[in-house]
């Protein structure tokens, strides 16, 4: 984990950004910097998508001909 130096909190706090954008000066990689509330929320939902994605092959091997269309009166 990196702590954020005084300074740097001082700069999150002024910056106008949301989120935040930090930049590595070696690599000119950019981050944002997420709560831990936003980041966990992200995450669930996610995997929440990649496990519908994963039904897919489950989805694809029912036997369409078993199903039956009802029309609502």
């Amino acid at each position: 984990m990196i702590t954020l130096t005084e300074e740097q909190v001082r700069m999150l706090a002024e910056s106008a950004e949301s989120p935040p954008r930090v930049v590595d000066p070696q690599t000119q990689h950019i981050y944002y910097l997420v709560s831990g509330e936003v980041f966990a929320r992200a995450q669930a939902m996610l995997e929440e998508e990649q496990d519908v994605l994963g039904m897919h092959p489950l989805v694809a091997e029912l036997d369409p001909e078993g199903w039956q269309d009802k029309v609502a009166p």
